[in-house]
């Protein structure tokens, strides 16, 4: 992955690319916290889209919102992606982490961290 990104505008470049064509299909919040992220970390880039595939996958009709967490308590921060459903039922937290399951083994070994998750709230929110 470094030697792809020896020059920082490809990696720039490459990061904009992704983050324009996942703005087509889910919410993106934090955009410049999230980019910033993936200039650190440029490991994850291409982990992104397919975490949100897979939870567009288990879950087609909730809304998919890519952002950016900071822990309040200790120095942790990494892009969330946040899964909005209009019911929660039995079957949510199974599903999420079905979905979760497609793209963890991808994590292994990389400097950066995505989480899918989900935050309860209603789409819009």
């Amino acid at each position: 992955m470094k030697e792809k990104y020896k020059n920082s505008s490809i990696l720039e470049v490459d990061i904009e690319n992704v983050l324009r064509e996942l703005s087509k299909e889910i919410r993106i919040n934090n955009i410049n916290s999230i980019r910033d992220y993936l200039i650190e970390f440029p490991d994850i880039i291409d982990i992104i889209p397919k975490a949100v595939n897979s939870a567009k996958k288990y879950f087609p009709n909730a809304q998919i919102v890519l952002d950016f967490y900071i822990d309040p308590e200790i120095d942790d921060k990494y892009p969330i992606i946040y899964v909005r459903a209009e019911d929660y039922d039995d079957k949510f937290m199974e599903l999420l982490n079905k979905a979760e399951e497609d793209f963890m083994e991808d994590l292994i070994g990389k400097k950066g961290w995505i989480l899918l998750t989900t935050d309860f709230g209603k789409p819009d929110e």
